[in-house]
């Protein structure tokens, strides 16, 4: 699961991770679960308050599920423009964020990951769509790349 933070917030290195790296390693038509970080708190919240529910289960957490050729269609229809994107070598990027972000996203080309937000949703009904969370990104006046 990535979140969906990854597209705008500057502390995540927007422009040269989900842009740009993120797409190169695993591929910019692959599907890629999504869940934004108010809603795992959410989740968080709630297995915290009901930890007999939770304890010793194996949740997969996605609200949605995007490639980063659907997220660009749905960024430039938020934001009015596409993402800003700024080439970097991967082993640059290594050195700035690590190595394991990096292989993680080479796995994503060939992983098979559930998809489904069903669960997702089951637990925090609330839990918001791509599209959704970034039309609030971008008309509420939220920090954006």
């Amino acid at each position: 699961m990535a979140l969906m933070e990854l597209m705008t917030d500057k502390d995540f290195y927007p422009a040269l991770s989900t842009w740009h790296t993120m797409p190169n390693l695993a591929g910019v038509d692959t599907r890629i679960p999504w869940l934004a970080a108010d809603d795992l708190g959410v989740i968080a919240a709630t297995a915290f308050a009901d930890p007999q529910g939770f304890v010793g289960r194996d949740l997969a957490l996605a609200s949605d599920a995007r490639s980063i050729a659907e997220l660009r269609e749905a960024y430039t229809s938020a934001a009015g423009r596409p993402p800003r994107s700024f080439a970097v070598p991967v082993w640059l990027f290594e050195r700035m964020a690590g190595k394991d972000l990096t292989a993680m996203w080479r796995w994503l080309r060939t992983a098979n990951l559930d998809l489904d937000p069903t669960l997702t949703l089951s637990i925090h009904p609330g839990a918001m769509t791509v599209e959704r969370w970034l039309q609030l990104r971008f008309h509420k006046g939220a920090r954006a790349a």
